[in-house]
């Protein structure tokens, strides 16, 4: 995640988030004890023809046959954590879609504003969830980033590390949606993405994407917030998300 400060990354210090054991499940993936090896993680998303308008429906996602992972390690130790949250993710020809599930005991949300349909800057310093996205064959340190927060606000961002900036007035043409389950103490966040927003080749069957996928909640400051990662960052002393280096992969899957 983006702490800029004058263009510059801030760094932050995490407190570790509760050991787990067994809360990751997902094909091609080795792991350590810490979490910090080496591994791979490659999550291969399934091709969906002509599925349904975009939903917050988990019921709907599996029946169409979307594929799960976790956001389960805390981000700069690679500790797994006791609420993971889960992500259900599919392509299609002209888009890329994910779902989140996130278990919550508090909410730590910015008043809506009232200018609904617009960025909300910063919104990372509230609860959110974030995914960055990058064509392999770029720059590593260039690629965008998506974030929704419970109350549906958002933000979209065009990264380019080696300059330290982040754009704001780039803008996606995606479509987001979101809810809170008080009921169940878990929120939803569920985004569809145009494929042309994150790379200008063809996409087909065997592309590949860089991503990472994270959860930022609780309280300022952030030295008693959760970092999750999908790939843990393990960068002590640097931004825990934006760590591109530590992506992982995302693999367009053929179709049925």
């Amino acid at each position: 995640m983006r702490r800029h400060e004058s263009n510059r990354l801030r760094t932050v210090v995490l407190l570790a988030a509760l050991p787990v054991l067994g809360l990751i499940s997902c094909s091609n993936v080795r792991s350590s004890t810490t979490g910090c090896s080496d591994d791979v993680r490659e999550w291969i998303l399934p091709h969906v023809d002509n599925p349904p308008a975009l939903s917050l429906d988990v019921d709907a996602w599996r029946n169409i046959g979307a594929k799960r992972i976790y956001i389960a390690s805390e981000c700069t130790t690679g500790r797994a954590d006791p609420f993971p949250v889960e992500v259900f993710g599919l392509w299609t020809n002209d888009t890329v879609r994910f779902l989140f599930l996130i278990p919550y005991k508090d909410l730590h949300l910015w008043p809506i504003s009232p200018a609904t349909g617009n960025d909300r800057d910063r919104l990372w310093e509230r609860d959110v969830v974030e995914l960055f996205l990058g064509d392999v064959a770029d720059d590593m340190h260039r690629y965008r980033e998506f974030e929704v927060a419970p109350t549906g606000e958002r933000l979209d961002l065009d990264i380019d590390l080696s300059r330290q900036l982040h754009d704001t007035f780039w803008n996606s043409r995606w479509i987001t949606a979101a809810k809170i389950d008080e009921a169940s103490h878990r929120w939803y966040a569920a985004v569809q993405i145009p494929l042309s927003d994150v790379t200008v080749r063809p996409v087909r069957a065997g592309t590949r994407l860089r991503a990472n996928f994270y959860l930022i909640d609780g309280p300022p400051p952030d030295s008693q917030r959760r970092f999750l990662c999908w790939r843990p960052t393990c960068s002590p002393g640097q931004d825990p998300n934006h760590v591109p280096e530590r992506f992982g992969t995302v693999v367009f899957g053929a179709a049925k």
